[in-house]
């Protein structure tokens, strides 16, 4: 049977390519796959750019229909060499969240997360609201659900521990305390009324808070308290004590998945069918929930055959931590293998610039249970089900610190 000119123009297309992936290197860098029309279809990263992209061009039964689909478009492939494999991660999350290719994961471009800003490096520090994370000598905490939430927040620290809320050119013009000051909310820093020593010493109770050591926080007033009551400086005593009610309820109000924990953790669950997939990110800062954002990756389907959950999950996790604050721990419900996990413990190292290691155990069931509060779909039982062998009872924990 001989061949339509469209099939033979077809395979001379990919005999084409084939030749030139044959002067590619065997260098780590990232492969950009583009249509007739130049437009850019998937961009993927690989350790050896020759053995992966031939990979694509080799007819195999291994192939899911959506990447023999995507093959027969390719007109014309670039490459772009990194040093490492870990740069080449790097480079292909910046490159995704330009371009949009359709054949990669891709986030929804929305605005940022929200995060609590402490601007230390100031005499007289204060709280704001910031969408990314600088390296300009400040902390950040976070990331919170919503702007609306990271607002509350600082207007209950600036009230319950006395910080200002003044902008740095109304603080500097101030000769006298403000309405703020009057009403019993500020120290008056802006005119002298506390020294910058005592003032620090409120601003630590507020990154302690912000850490989860509340129970600190609360002893430490409580002793102000105290002794305040002793001198007789009731006035005081009375602050301290409306500072410990408003924290404590506070702390009611959240949910608690490890009182004794001290670490930054966030926990990615997922679920979905044909229709796509749900991937759910869940902050944790010290054993405590602040927040959570779902991602939504249409026509995604997990249980599908198609789907490999080392490709989409590890494209997820690296993009998502492109911008995101890096915690002390990333807890994944898959087991990616070890020389992905490796590999992405390298590249969040890169972005946190703090040591890392790599350690597979068992996924904590609170946190998973907080992720998906009904009975547990079977897609996040793959690790954790009794049905599995015990090598295969392994999910992902990526720790930094």
């Amino acid at each position: 049977m001989r061949n339509t000119p469209d099939e033979k123009s077809e395979h001379q297309i990919i005999e084409d390519l084939k030749e030139k992936v044959r002067d590619f290197p065997h260098l780590p860098g990232v492969y950009i796959m583009k249509n007739a029309t130049e437009k850019i279809l998937y961009i993927g990263k690989a350790k050896s750019l020759r053995s992966r992209v031939r990979s694509y061009l080799t007819d195999s039964k291994d192939h899911s229909p959506k990447t023999r689909f995507l093959v027969r478009q390719i007109r014309s492939i670039d490459t772009i060499l990194t040093k490492t494999e870990v740069e080449a991660f790097l480079l292909e999350a910046s490159l995704i969240k330009k371009h949009r290719p359709r054949y990669n994961i891709r986030l929804k471009d929305d605005k940022t997360y929200p995060y609590i800003r402490v601007s230390m490096a100031d005499r007289f520090p204060r709280l704001y609201l910031a969408r990314k994370v600088k390296k300009d000598g400040a902390l950040y905490f976070g990331p919170y659900l919503s702007g609306a939430a990271v607002w509350g927040t600082i207007r209950f620290l600036n009230r319950t521990f006395q910080i200002r809320d003044c902008k740095d050119a109304f603080m500097n013009s101030r000769k006298r305390p403000c309405m703020t000051h009057q009403i019993g909310r500020c120290t008056a820093p802006c005119v002298d009324m506390i020294s910058a020593e005592d003032y620090g010493e409120n601003v630590k109770q507020v990154v302690s808070f912000l850490r989860g050591r509340d129970k600190q926080v609360v002893r430490d007033l409580t002793k102000k308290m105290k002794a305040a009551a002793g001198e007789e400086r009731f006035e005081a005593a009375a602050k301290f004590r409306d500072s410990i009610d408003a924290i404590q309820k506070i702390l009611e109000r959240q949910a608690v998945v490890n009182d004794t924990s001290e670490l930054d953790q966030d926990a990615i669950g997922f679920h979905g069918d044909e229709r796509g997939t749900l991937v759910e990110p869940v902050h944790i800062r010290s054993g405590r929930v602040i927040g959570t954002r779902g991602h939504f990756l249409p026509a995604l389907d997990p249980a599908s055959q198609d789907e490999d959950p080392r490709e989409w999950l590890t494209s997820f996790t690296n993009q998502f931590y492109d911008e995101a604050l890096i915690p002390d721990e990333v807890l994944l419900p898959l087991d990616l293998g070890r020389e992905i996990m490796d590999l992405l413990a390298a590249v969040l190292h890169e972005r946190a610039v703090i040591r890392l290691r790599c350690d597979s155990r068992r996924i904590r069931q609170a946190i998973v249970c907080l992720i998906w509060p009904t009975p547990m779909p079977k897609s996040i039982f793959l690790t954790t089900s009794q049905s599995l062998s015990p090598s295969k009872k392994r999910s992902m924990r990526l720790r930094i610190g």
